[in-house]
């Protein structure tokens, strides 16, 4: 249905732009709100499991990250952490 509304917008002059952002992006907005809360709960959900399995004396490289942020650790410590976040 979207399809042929956004074709009728196209045959009636709209630029192809218009016709997404105007057409397209609302129809699809709910679910891609959808898919980004999903993906953000599910990797909230692993920083708690590994935060509560690995006790309070472990040195996470999420730990660094916020750290770092803060201002408490050096760059070369937050640099050592994202390397070791990209070796398997």
């Amino acid at each position: 249905m979207v399809l042929s509304i956004e074709e009728s917008a196209l045959d009636l002059g709209a630029k192809s732009v218009r016709a997404f952002f105007g057409i397209a992006l609302p129809v699809i907005a709910p679910a891609q709100l959808s898919a980004w809360l999903l993906a953000y709960m599910l990797s909230l959900d692993d920083l708690v499991i590994v935060s509560l399995v690995s006790g309070p004396s472990a040195n996470l490289a999420e730990d660094r990250v916020v750290n770092f942020k803060e201002g408490e650790q050096e760059s070369s410590v937050c640099l050592h952490v994202s390397s070791n976040r990209l070796e398997p």
